[in-house]
């Protein structure tokens, strides 16, 4: 059985949870997701690992209380049983070694850009973070990034936090006077766009994280296909990191706007 032992809100919108999974903990590797059914009738959902503890058998998701099911996870308490975990699936992801970084997230893509900044960061690397979200209510994990990073400058729609405007804004004017070895990014696909097309121009390395959605029960789909470096990938199977400035973004186009979905091969 796989249960609830801790559950927090980060934000107006989004929420942590930790669940007893010790199977998954023991083969979970940074960067991949799990598939998760609150409820025996509600359709699977897919969160990224934000965290992981193999001692104590748990991983930790962080999700936004939006949708359906994301709606019936929320409702579920700590001590309850889920009615479904598969996982771990995806790619282990392993940054390159660089001195010095600049990460862009928005939105959710700061719980699945940190354990990425956390690990560079550890590693002695320079690491500058640029957040963006719609308003100071949304605003998550802005202490933990604090923690685990060199400089954090947030920004927001509605400037009620940090900056206003948009995280790619405040990556143009940063890169205008300063460079850097990596570019790391996570967020809305139009956020990934935004700053690939910036890190292109510079012949800057850039990594992107691209979060898979389910469309389907059984998690069989093709949408999540992508063109990265003239060849067809998909995100759910051979990413979920992906080399931002090899996508052809153009022919994304229409998969974008629906996000990403998972083509799950086989279940735990």
């Amino acid at each position: 059985m796989y249960i609830i032992v801790e559950k927090r809100p980060l934000s107006e919108t989004a929420m942590l949870m930790s669940i007893h999974a010790p199977q998954a903990a023991e083969k979970a590797l940074a960067g991949q997701f799990v598939l998760i059914r609150p409820q025996a009738e509600s359709r699977p959902t897919v969160l990224m690992i934000a965290e992981t503890d193999r001692r104590a058998g748990e991983i930790t998701v962080i999700f936004h209380c939006t949708g359906p099911a994301a709606k019936m996870l929320a409702a579920r308490e700590v001590g309850d049983a889920l009615a479904g975990f598969s996982g771990p699936f995806g790619q282990e992801s392993r940054p390159p070694t660089a001195e010095k970084v600049i990460a862009v997230c928005g939105g959710m893509g700061c719980a699945a850009l940190y354990p990425k900044i956390k690990g560079l960061y550890a590693a002695g690397a320079r690491v500058d973070v640029i957040a963006g979200f719609r308003s100071r209510g949304s605003v998550l994990l802005e202490d933990q990034l604090r923690a685990h990073c060199t400089s954090l400058t947030l920004s927001t729609e509605d400037g009620s936090c940090g900056r206003q405007g948009s995280a790619s804004l405040l990556l143009h004017e940063r890169l205008q006077r300063e460079s850097y070895q990596l570019a790391i990014a996570a967020g809305p696909v139009g956020l990934l766009q935004a700053v690939c097309t910036l890190t292109k121009k510079l012949d800057l390395p850039t990594t992107v994280t691209l979060h898979p959605a389910v469309t389907d029960e059984e998690g069989r789909c093709s949408c999540c296909r992508i063109a990265v470096d003239r060849q067809i990938k998909c995100a759910c199977t051979d990413g979920l990191d992906f080399n931002g400035n090899g996508i052809d973004w153009s022919a994304q186009a229409e998969t974008a706007a629906t996000n990403f979905c998972p083509l799950l091969e086989k279940r735990n």
